[in-house]
């Protein structure tokens, strides 16, 4: 269309692909008069194409343009204005309708032909000056000696054009970064300006796998199929050349042989298994039903076949499949079938022999070995892709192995790299994507692009998760492949549906930490607090999920952030329902921290950073409470140990007075939670059963007969019941003799000490304490070994060190360990004894405020320096061995003997602690105070928080 003078060159409405160009007289500074003419030329773009680029690199113009290319709106000239006395101001830029138009106008440019505005035009700065720019600096990069101008050879080529008439045979005559006065071959031309890119080169082959996870493949297939083991059959008789090579020629190649594609697999994946027959052919009664023609191959079998051995090696796998299986027209029978055709199109493309074929079974087996003994999951994905090929069917415990290696070692996806496969496959496409990246397209086919390769990788499924509904289809699901699956309906969002998943199967089979919590933490991010709080409550009362620290802040945090723990929240709907007799407010808060703190110890300092910005966003709309400020993610809790005010929020790291347990922010004094009876009870019969299973493994190590399995157990209950039944003075004092008697003697000339055992004796009765000695048999001989420095030596008692074994023993505060026991277990054991005879009812304990100036604390107190790493002892409950440690355990130091003799006769004695060092709460009338160990802060700091009764 046509402009008179005085118009504006309207704004584009739709591209049509045509050329418009305009000059204006220009005076120098962009203004011209009324009697300026505009000339404007009209071409078709599809004519110019033809004549410039040649047609053969263009067949589908209106294709590519349609998906590629749209209105450079980013890029649009200012329009031409006129005022009322017909003067017009030209803008500084032309207006391109199309990428095409914009290649002519810059060729055009080049050669300077161009109208009066050339020199102008040329300093202006587009996409496309870029991408000449950077196909003649590649080009002189790569020919220095050769390089010409990119426009003296597109001015060469118009003038050629002009002589001839146009029809040139193709864009790489303009020499796209190509020396047009050299000899060069047609092949080695770029036949439009996208080949004209220097990019990664394309390996043609569709069916090649992805190099890199190959090479990891091959270097672990090679030396798997190098072995004796595989090389050789059971006997020592090597497997025949004409047998094997063909196989390890499909093993070693690089690309696959057969195509597969198993529709009931990724049905499975997108709409779940079906744990049911399906509407077929059978109706799902028992036996009658089972398609006894597959086998465990998945291939049909032979109806004559009488080899009884076939059918007794069958016989166990058939068995591990699902029922399903067998079930005319179920969805697993329906796999079988396919994996059945497919192992018939692959041994139809190979030639494989039946043995040729278990042979290439039998290297995967051996590969998954070996991955799984060397922590490597990478060789893995192309032997699941060769697996697939082959319509092998792995036997459960090899698809087990699979699982385990693939989840607990693959960090990424099978297809984790899947859409730069994918631009790998497609030349074309991946050309078209590096164009439009270089000109930074914000149009809408850009955006199309992306969109479709965000559904592509949607679709596809990642290596675990394939493995696991692969076996899920075919075996009984386990805990690994559940996990697996519900990680894959996560990962999409579906909460809810992965919920369903775990509701189809009997939580007994599946109920583990790590199969929930994928979908507790997906809740939260969804901050859906009544399904969080209910899969929460279910997940706690499953027996063979342990919560962590962590997964109780999770859920607090939450509610929290969603404002729950205010008086004038919204209820949660489901609290009442799950067992809770608060909906919502501070009471809710206060039930969940009881039930976290019969669960957990400690938190850690980010759980408690955490969990305080929560609470200050969760009341910030409480206009009459005081709040403290968030903390910054990488910022720790501030020490405060100012007085709270009664109005404020308190979330404070506070520190606690050692002697009194007093907290400074709350002002509530700490208890020290102490074992009742039934937790003494518990420890009790604990401790009996270690003493058992440690003297079992010490008898079987050792390969002693002469004892039976329960001696230790038994000597163990003896000393419970000689405690019991004694009479005289209840002991309030157990000494680890042994720990006491070697302190500070490991050197040359150290020995076994019985003089300071004497000492730490008379220490504790000068105190008022009843001490008992707990020591080993061994040590009351007149003679044993011992090792002192760096070597075993024998140590002789002298009659000093006779007269105070003697001596105990004659007060009865000696108590001999039976050989080949613990001794460890017999002062645990004593210290929560209840000296049933010897107390007469009586409570042992000290309080704080007594007349005789005795420590404070439980009795009997137990003295000893032993840390307790004993790996066994890490099977007591966890919460029973730290309130008996915090209660009970009293350490000790003084000066080391030389003989019987010591420099400092001084002896220091370390209290068991006043307060407890576990999660507790404490009430008064301004609220509920809560104090949290921190495992990395000071041991007398706690995280204190408080909500405020307004």
């Amino acid at each position: 269309m046509r402009k008179g003078k005085g118009q504006n060159d309207g704004h584009a409405t739709s591209p049509d692909y045509r050329l418009r160009t305009s000059s204006v007289s220009d005076n120098g500074n962009g203004s011209g008069n009324s009697s300026g003419s505009v000339e404007t030329s009209e071409m078709t773009s599809s004519s110019r194409i033809a004549s410039k680029w040649g047609k053969a690199s263009f067949e589908d113009e209106d294709e590519r343009k349609r998906l590629f290319f749209s209105t450079r709106e980013n890029r649009e000239n200012d329009n031409v204005s006129g005022n009322g006395n017909g003067n017009g101001t030209r803008n500084s830029k032309k207006k391109f309708v199309s990428f095409f138009d914009e290649v002519d106008a810059k060729m055009k440019m080049e050669t300077g032909s161009s109208s009066r505005n050339t020199k102008r035009e040329s300093k202006r700065s587009s996409s496309l000056d870029d991408i000449f720019e950077t196909l003649q600096n590649n080009q002189n990069k790569k020919n220095p000696s050769k390089s010409t101008s990119f426009s003296a050879q597109i001015s060469k080529k118009n003038n050629e054009d002009d002589n001839v008439g146009g029809g040139g045979d193709s864009f790489s005559h303009y020499g796209m970064g190509i020396n047009s006065s050299e000899s060069t071959s047609e092949s080695e031309l770029p036949k439009t300006i996208f080949d004209s890119f220097q990019r990664k080169k394309v390996d043609e082959r569709p069916n090649a796998y992805e190099k890199e996870e190959f090479n990891d493949y091959l270097d672990a297939i090679e030396i798997v199929v190098s072995r004796d083991r595989f090389l050789r059959k059971h006997t020592k008789r090597p497997i025949e050349d004409n047998v094997i090579k063909p196989v390890i020629d499909w093993l070693l190649k690089d690309e696959r042989v057969v195509p597969f594609d198993f529709p009931s697999l990724k049905e499975a994946a997108k709409n779940g298994i079906s744990m049911s027959m399906s509407d077929g052919d059978g109706d799902g009664d028992g036996d009658d039903n089972r398609n006894d023609d597959v086998n465990v191959d998945g291939e049909a079998a032979d109806a004559g076949d009488n080899d009884t051995k076939k059918k007794k090696r069958s016989a166990p796998r058939k068995k591990a499949y699902r029922p399903e299986v067998f079930e005319n027209g179920s969805q697993a029978h329906i796999f079988m079938d396919q994996l059945r055709s497919q192992k018939e199109s692959f041994l139809k493309e190979t030639q494989f022999s039946p043995q040729q074929y278990q042979v290439a079974e039998r290297a995967f087996n051996y590969l998954v070995e070996k991955c799984a003994k060397e922590s490597r999951s990478r060789p893995l994905t192309i032997a699941w892709e060769k697996i697939k090929e082959a319509g092998i069917v792995p036997s459960n415990d090899t698809l087990n192995v699979f699982l385990y290696v693939t989840s607990t070692m693959y960090a990424t996806g099978f297809f984790s790299n899947s859409l730069s496969r994918a631009l790998t496959r497609s030349p074309a496409k991946n050309s078209m994507s590096a164009v439009m990246s270089i000109l930074g397209s914000g149009s809408g086919s850009s955006r199309d692009l992306d969109n479709h390769e965000e559904e592509s990788e949607k679709d596809v499924i990642d290596f675990p998760t394939e493995l696991a509904i692969f076996h899920d289809m075919l075996y009984t699901p386990t805990e690994k492949s559940v996990s697996l699956r519900v990680k894959r309906m996560v990962s999409k969002g579906d909460a809810s549906g992965a919920q369903d998943l775990l509701d189809s199967f009997p939580s007994n089979d599946v109920a583990k930490l790590r199969t929930y919590l994928p979908i507790l933490k997906l809740y939260c991010e969804q901050n859906n607090v009544n399904s969080a709080l209910k899969l929460f409550k279910r997940m706690r009362e499953e027996p063979c999920v342990i919560l962590e620290p962590e997964n109780y802040i999770l859920l607090v945090s939450t509610l929290a952030e969603n404002g729950c723990f205010s008086n004038d929240s919204v209820p949660i709907e489901c609290a009442k329902d799950i067992g809770y007799e608060n909906e919502c407010g501070p009471n809710l808060f206060n039930e969940l921290l009881n039930e976290m703190s019969e669960d957990v110890l400690e938190i850690s300092s980010a759980s408690a950073r955490r969990l305080h910005n929560a609470l200050v966003v969760g009341f910030e709309s409480a206009k009459t409470m005081k709040l403290p400020k968030p903390i910054h993610l990488l910022a720790g809790v501030a020490l405060n140990n100012e007085p709270a005010e009664n109005d404020e929020l308190v979330v404070s790291r506070v520190s606690i007075a050692n002697k009194t347990g007093l907290c400074p922010r709350s002002g509530m004094r700490l208890r020290l939670i102490k074992l009742d009876k039934d937790h003494r009870s518990q420890l009790h019969s604990q401790l009996m059963n270690l003493s058992g299973e440690r003297y079992q493994e010490f008898t079987e190590k050792r390969k002693f007969s002469r004892h039976d399995k329960s001696y230790a157990a038994k000597k163990l209950n003896d000393f419970s019941d000689w405690l019991d039944k004694r009479k005289g003075k209840p002991f309030t004092a157990i000494v680890d003799g042994a720990n006491v008697a070697y302190y500070m003697q490991n050197y040359d000339k150290g020995r076994f000490n019985y003089h300071q055992l004497q000492f730490m004796i008379d220490a504790l009765e000068s105190m008022n304490e009843n001490p008992l000695v707990v020591l080993p048999q061994k040590y009351c001989t007149p003679s044993f070994k011992v090792m002192m420095g760096s070597q075993f030596r024998t140590q002789k008692l002298t009659e000093d060190e006779k007269d105070i074994l003697d001596s105990l023993t004659r007060n009865g505060q000696l108590y001999r360990v039976p050989p080949n026991c613990l001794d460890d277990y017999y002062w645990m054991l004593a210290s929560v004894s209840d000296q049933t005879i010897s107390c007469k009812g009586l409570d042992l304990d000290i309080p704080s405020d007594n007349d005789v100036g005795r420590w404070p604390g439980a009795r009997p107190m137990l003295v000893t320096n032993d840390q307790m790493r004993d790996h066994k002892l890490g099977l007591l409950e966890p919460r029973l061995f730290r309130r008996w440690t915090s209660c009970y355990i009293v350490n000790y130091s003084f000066a080391a003997f030389v003989g019987k003799e010591s420099s400092d006769r001084e002896i220091g004695f370390s209290t068991a602690d006043c307060f407890s060092r576990e999660i507790q709460s404490n009430e008064s009338k301004k609220g509920t105070s809560w104090h949290f160990p921190v495992n990395d802060w000071d041991l007398d700091d706690r995280f204190c928080v408080r909500i405020p009764n307004i």
